[in-house]
């Protein structure tokens, strides 16, 4: 279905082809999701179902539906999704005498995971390379990483699927600073395997903006600044220290036992992260809110490095990363742009406006500067095409 994309929020053209049979013209809602922290791309779509096009099996789970969004402004673009039929569900009454039906997709990586096991010893290697491994030997594509530790491990994957085993790998991977924070997720054709901390240490990709309609920078076309605009925004979360005392983000405890050799070691882990912002009094003692007992047997591993012996550096160091995953987002609402989807995991530059004022500043001084794009919803309709953008600030 080819439209003329005369302003923001509009593209110009989408084509929806099961079995090579186009049926975009059916198209009531097409929503895509994706996220650093799932593994594979998701969608879901409405259609007007007209033609009964369900009962005569062109519509069916198992098809392979192949969607191209495509944009000429603000700069000329396509957005390729290959998706298959996994679940129809929901008929909805669109209008009198008119019916749709949801339509769940997913990948088709995402059943070849279902389908697949690992179960393999990998002897002294790295946990990037065990996961280019468990990519290729299933077939799933390509993978890269923003920083490959060299901790070389001796690793057994006991029968576990693909993606299954690669999220147990992230726990335990460490950065070059020792920072467990890794995330697997899917993004411009290959699979990434990113050490959270590291992708905030990115120059910003882009830069969205809080302002009337109507503003301009000098240096700016109207048409491309509107893409930019932030047209809503939501506050999702904010600091929740109760919250992140019980889960052991502000702090824990980790208790090391040694049973063969009859040794206890305690180690405090406490927050660091400065541009977090909370009352200090309150959370003393902090890392008395989780303790863990970790058992460990030096001489079990007969000098390897496994998991056991490792454990000390990342058992209680990823609870406090995740400190920087589940505070301060934000969600976005902004024109639609097909080339956003290569922006995940990227750094976005962003400025809201200040409630206060007595400032002589427009912008909130705590929601502005890098935030990262963690998660990105298009939403397309006959005659509208927008991103819902989830933004994280560390």
């Amino acid at each position: 279905m080819a439209n003329t994309q005369a302003q923001p929020n509009q593209y110009k053209n989408i084509s929806i082809k099961v079995n090579n049979i186009e049926i975009s013209s059916l198209l009531y809602t097409l929503d895509i999701y994706q996220d650093i922290f799932t593994p594979v791309p998701s969608a879901e779509l409405v259609i007007l179902d007209s033609m009964n096009i369900q009962q005569n099996n062109n519509v069916i789970a198992g098809k392979t539906i192949n969607i191209v969004l495509e944009s000429d402004i603000p700069i000329k673009g396509k957005f390729k999704v290959e998706m298959v039929i996994y679940s129809i569900s929901d008929k909805l009454l669109i209008k009198k005498g008119l019916y749709g039906y949801k339509i769940h997709l997913c990948t088709p990586q995402q059943f070849i995971d279902i389908k697949s096991r690992v179960s393999k010893f990998y002897s002294q290697l790295t946990t990037f390379n065990i996961v280019t491994d468990i990519i290729n030997i299933n077939k799933l594509g390509k993978v890269s990483s923003n920083i490959i530790n060299h901790i070389n491990y001796d690793i057994i994957i006991p029968n576990m699927s693909p993606f299954i085993a690669i999220e147990w790998l992230s726990k335990f991977t460490l950065n070059n600073d020792n920072i467990a924070d890794y995330v697997f997720y899917f993004n411009d054709g290959e699979f990434k395997f990113n050490s959270f901390s590291e992708m905030f240490n990115q120059d910003k990709s882009i830069e969205f903006y809080h302002r009337e309609t109507g503003y301009r920078d000098n240096d700016q076309k109207e048409d491309e600044q509107s893409f930019y605009r932030i047209q809503k925004y939501n506050i999702i979360r904010q600091v929740d220290i109760l919250r992140n005392l019980s889960t052991g983000q502000i702090g824990n405890t980790l208790i090391n036992v040694d049973n063969i050799n009859k040794t206890i070691k305690v180690d405090n882990y406490k927050n660091t992260i400065k541009s977090i912002t909370y009352d200090d009094e309150i959370l003393k003692n902090g890392e008395n809110s989780v303790v863990a007992i970790n058992l460990i047997h030096d001489n079990l591993s007969k000098g390897r490095t496994t998991i056991n012996t490792t454990s000390p550096l990342w058992k209680s160091n990823r609870k406090i990363n995740q400190f920087m995953f589940d505070s301060n987002l934000i969600m976005i609402d902004v024109a639609g742009n097909v080339n956003i989807n290569k922006l995940l995991g990227k750094i976005c530059k962003v400025n809201f406006p200040t409630n206060d004022e007595q400032k002589n500043t427009i912008n909130d001084d705590i929601f502005k500067g890098k935030f990262l794009m963690s998660a990105i919803k298009h939403h397309i309709t006959q005659n509208e095409y927008k991103n819902v953008v989830e933004l994280c600030k560390r």
